[in-house]
């Protein structure tokens, strides 16, 4: 097995697995805090409760059945930076999308 192949099953592997649950919610609500700040500051606390109130109501079941392919992941990323890169300067976006290319080299 060559270094490419290893890099991969490795990548996969991490993908699949999230971790234990406090640390994969802490990453995650980064995530969405980040998000977030695209909202004014003063209207920021509302929307904030109501995505607390969306996670605490969300359908547990139906998340945890759900299949998806291993590299649906991969356009889930792409539309995720697109939509939070979406609005900005060209300039911006594309030091951003060269940063990100940077820091996922191995």
């Amino acid at each position: 097995m060559d270094n490419r192949q290893i890099k991969r099953i490795l990548a996969l592997g991490s993908a699949l697995d999230l971790g234990d649950p406090d640390n994969a919610g802490k990453s995650l609500a980064g995530i969405v805090m980040f998000l977030l700040r695209r909202i004014p500051p003063d209207k920021r606390p509302n929307a904030i409760r109501k995505m607390i109130i969306k996670f605490r109501t969300i359908g547990v079941e139906d998340i945890a059945a759900k299949k998806m392919g291993p590299y649906s992941s991969m356009g889930q990323s792409i539309s995720f930076i697109k939509n939070v890169l979406a609005g900005h300067d060209v300039n911006y976006v594309r030091r951003v999308l060269d940063s990100i290319v940077r820091n996922m080299i191995f």
